[in-house]
């Protein structure tokens, strides 16, 4: 018997719970933060943009850069090349007789 009052009490209590009403604004918000996290994204792609494009320009510049470097190592070692050979071409040789 105390058990099934205890049941009893529980359920009564349950009854007197009221449904909640939501606020009468809430689709408007959420309108308005739909709207809102459009105009957001193109900011962040012109921003995303912005990023790409200092990147690309840093890597262009880097491979500019290791191309002139090649270029005046290989320039610097033909240059040495003929001059160790132009030395071994002396025309200076006098024969005293």
């Amino acid at each position: 018997m105390k058990k099934e009052n205890w049941i009893n009490s529980i359920m009564e209590s349950a009854s007197e719970i009221k449904e909640m009403e939501p606020n009468p604004y809430l689709y408007n918000k959420i309108l308005n933060r739909l709207s809102q996290s459009e105009t957001g994204t193109a900011i962040n792609y012109k921003f995303k943009l912005a990023w790409i494009g200092a990147i690309a320009l840093v890597v262009a510049i880097n491979v500019s850069a290791l191309a002139v470097y090649q270029s005046k190592v290989k320039k610097q070692n033909e240059t040495t090349a003929i001059e160790t050979l132009s030395a071994e071409f002396s025309t200076d040789t006098s024969y005293n007789y």
